[in-house]
């Protein structure tokens, strides 16, 4: 019986994301034989089943970039491209879409200025080639700019300390 992991999710669906070749590049990935089903299980997805849509989800630190990183090692012959962007710390949305345009497309196309119309150049290009997309961090999006801050300065009042 193959034992699954709460984070590896059962339907299908797909996230692509990778550094690019010249660009930022994605973590070293370390050998773990626990996940070995789950690397096989995304490789077929991903290879056989042209999934479009693949989401890691869970917990901090539990290993799924590392899992990624070993997906896009195995995958990357199969794409005409691999971009990898780790969302923390990332410059504006529409500074990176600009920077995946211009990488996916060879710098054949040029990112229009409106972010939303980004977004609609950078699926054009996914439906035209076979890019391997990669979007590490994506919970990032969901973070406030001061959210680290604030959480950092509850649990510093929560042991009694002052400053920051």
């Amino acid at each position: 019986m193959t034992r699954s992991r709460p984070w590896l999710p059962r339907n299908r669906g797909l996230v692509r994301s990778s550094a690019p070749r010249t660009g930022v590049r994605p973590p070293i990935p370390r050998t773990s034989s626990d996940a070995t089903t789950e690397l096989t299980l995304l490789q077929r997805w991903v290879i056989d089943e042209r999934c479009r849509l693949v989401a890691l989800l869970g917990m901090g630190g539990i290993g799924k970039t590392s899992l990624l990183a070993r997906l896009g090692q195995k995958v990357a012959p199969s794409f005409e491209r691999v971009y990898w962007r780790s969302l923390r710390d990332a410059p504006p949305v529409s500074e990176w879409l600009a920077g995946a345009i211009g990488f996916l497309s060879d710098q054949q196309l040029v990112p229009p200025s409106a972010e939303s119309q980004r977004i609609g150049v950078l699926l054009q290009v996914l439906r035209d080639r076979r890019c391997l997309f990669v979007l590490d961090n994506s919970e990032a999006l969901f973070e406030p700019p001061s959210a680290r801050a604030a959480i950092a300065k509850a649990w510093l009042a929560t042991v009694g300390c002052s400053r920051l």
